[in-house]
């Protein structure tokens, strides 16, 4: 059972910078790549899933020590700052200190009451 929701652009480029950095910080259950195993699969082909995020992955940021949360916003801020400059959304880019462990444990909060 999940959950579909539409997130600010902003938002949903922080919590898809969480996904990647969850995915670059913790090993998961049975050393299955997370990429592949939520990849769209036929006989044919197989496609990167896209403009989806993990819930249940981003979630799991809550159960990190504070060290590993450190390491997964790092990822996330990079990421997300990349995003920003892709949009011209340079103003949140270039702002030193603009996401931090405690913006988004309260992002992961938030959406974890949601669904």
């Amino acid at each position: 059972l999940g959950v579909i929701a539409k997130l600010p652009h902003n938002v949903g480029a922080l919590v898809e910078g969480i996904q990647d950095g969850m995915r670059k910080v913790i090993t998961p259950l049975g050393k299955f790549d997370h990429t592949s195993f939520r990849s769209y699969n036929t006989e044919h082909k197989i496609r990167p899933s896209h403009g989806f995020v993990d819930g249940d992955l981003v979630e799991q940021f809550l159960d990190l020590t504070v060290r590993e949360q450190d390491k997964v916003v790092k990822f996330a801020a990079e990421f997300a700052r990349t995003e920003a400059e892709v949009t011209r959304n340079v103003s949140s880019a270039g702002d030193r200190g603009w996401f931090d462990r405690e913006r988004a444990v309260k992002i992961v909060q938030e959406l974890n009451r949601i669904h």
